[in-house]
């Protein structure tokens, strides 16, 4: 399945990663607050065609596609509110980014921080091939092309091959 099929390539993303899983007995609820949310987003008074959702339990995900209407800093903001207000329900947090993610080898994803990516590199626990999430990703078609990518061929390579 095409994730957010109704919206282009184009459309611009931002991912909001929790430090941890969101408990599951939280994540319909989660999802629901999500939906909400988007359904209420604006910039400048005018409604955003916007979509959003919960993945793999850990990234919040909203889409807008701006061929309408663009976002604005103070729509930017107030999703910001949101996320922090989310964090504290959830009992994670949504807005550090000090984290990375990857799946393992049972296809589960895993947070490690930044600063021991490095070492788990070193010790052999992680390698260039291990699929990671691009958190950076900014546009609906590199979610969907190249959301979870190698290592290898992430922008996180930087701090384990320096």
């Amino acid at each position: 399945m095409k994730l957010f099929s109704d919206f282009p390539d184009g459309s611009r993303v931002w991912i909001y990663a929790a430090d941890q899983e969101v408990p599951g007995h939280l994540e319909n609820n989660v999802q629901e607050q999500i939906k909400n949310y988007i359904r209420h987003w604006h910039s400048h008074q005018m409604p955003l065609r916007a979509t959003g959702d919960l993945l793999h339990r850990h990234f919040v995900v909203m889409v807008v596609d701006e061929t309408s209407n663009a976002v604005g800093g103070c729509s930017l903001d107030d999703s910001y509110r949101f996320l922090r207000a989310l964090s504290d329900f959830a009992g994670v947090d949504f807005l550090s980014r000090q984290y990375a993610y990857f799946q393992d080898a049972q296809g589960l994803v895993q947070c490690i921080t930044l600063e021991s990516l490095r070492e788990k590199y070193r010790h052999g626990e992680i390698n260039e091939k291990d699929a990671f999430f691009d958190t950076l990703a900014d546009t609906l078609g590199s979610l969907r092309r190249e959301w979870v990518k190698p290592l290898g061929s992430s922008w996180l390579w930087r701090y384990v091959s320096a």
